[in-house]
């Protein structure tokens, strides 16, 4: 599991809450999977379980700022 960023993603945005929005979110596509199936980008952008793990990480982020 990747656990670092690609930072570049947030060059081109200036407020800090769009940064990690754009950086969590290409995280989690890159490297959550479904808990069902096991596979990596199974996860539906609408499902409640990828909502809940972007609002917990961008909450981290926030905080650790």
């Amino acid at each position: 599991m990747k656990l670092s960023f690609d930072t570049q993603l947030a060059d081109n945005y200036t407020s800090q809450s769009q940064k990690v929005r754009v950086l969590s979110e290409a995280w989690v596509d890159s490297a959550i999977f479904c808990p069902n199936c096991g596979h990596l980008n199974k996860v539906s952008e609408q499902s409640t379980s990828r909502r809940f793990l972007l609002l917990k990480l961008q909450r981290r982020l926030r905080i650790k700022k």
